[in-house]
């Protein structure tokens, strides 16, 4: 086995000591970096729900509003223009158009049961939405409208 030299013990000192120092800088955070990510996020869209209760009317239900009245929502087409699923939470508002002088507020319509169903990004047809009743105090201004538009205001949140 040969000797060391002095000279070979200067140059292994000198490395020994390179990568210590190395590591130390290393170990301290010296060499330090950083990252950028671009990134875009989704629209928030408005959900649709349309349903046209005169198609579905029958002689033994003729699928008509009166005081007290409440109607099932099915065959229901709910659109979701995100690119998420979403859930009903909540009906935020209700309007009542095209019945002469019957408005919400003397119709007193009202959307309970909603389904707790996800909707997926794209059209969903014959979905049970819930039940849309009048109120047992609605005026006689809505009696023999034949052509109520009512329309829901729904929230809801990202299902998953």
């Amino acid at each position: 086995m040969r000797k060391m030299t002095k000279r070979s013990a200067v140059v292994a000192g000198v490395a020994v000591a390179a990568i210590g120092v190395g590591a130390t800088a290393w170990a301290a955070g010296w060499f330090q970096g950083s990252s950028t990510t671009y990134a875009a996020s989704s629209t928030i869209g408005e959900m649709t729900a349309f349903v046209d209760l005169r198609t579905q009317a029958t002689t033994t239900n003729p699928m008509r509003f009166y005081p007290g009245k409440t109607l099932t929502l099915t065959k229901v087409t709910v659109t979701n223009p995100n690119d998420y699923a979403v859930r009903i939470a909540s009906v935020s508002a209700i309007t009542v158009t095209n019945a002469g002088e019957c408005t919400q507020s003397k119709a007193g319509f009202a959307l309970t049961d909603l389904t707790t169903a996800a909707f997926p990004s794209g059209s969903t047809p014959e979905v049970t939405l819930g039940n849309l009743t009048m109120s047992p105090n609605a005026s006689e201004d809505c009696a023999g409208q034949g052509g109520l538009i009512i329309k829901a205001t729904l929230t809801g949140a990202v299902a998953g």
